[in-house]
C-alpha cells in the first residue's frame, strides 16, 4: 500500500512540477539562448536572446573570457 501512494505522488509530481529548460545554439557569429518551463509535455517559452558572438573561431572556442560574456548576454 505504502509504495502504491509513492507511485501516485510520483505520477502526481510529474504532471504539476515545473522544470525550467534552457538551450543554447552557440555558433561562429552568433548565440541564440531560449529560456522555458516545462509542465507534463507541455513547454511554455519565457524568453530569447540573441547575442553576437566573441572569443569563437570556426565553431571553437578561442578566448574563453569573451566567450562566456557572450553567452551570458544571450541568456540576460
Amino acid at each position: 500500500k505504502v509504495l502504491q501512494n509513492l507511485y501516485e505522488v510520483k505520477k502526481f509530481y510529474k504532471r504539476c512540477a515545473v522544470f525550467p529548460v534552457l538551450a543554447i545554439d552557440i555558433g561562429s557569429t552568433k548565440i541564440c539562448a531560449l529560456v522555458a518551463d516545462s509542465k507534463g509535455e507541455e513547454l511554455h517559452i519565457a524568453g530569447v536572446g540573441i547575442a553576437k558572438a566573441a572569443g569563437l573561431k570556426k565553431g571553437s572556442i578561442v578566448n574563453i573570457d569573451l566567450a562566456s560574456k557572450s553567452i551570458k548576454s544571450a541568456v540576460d
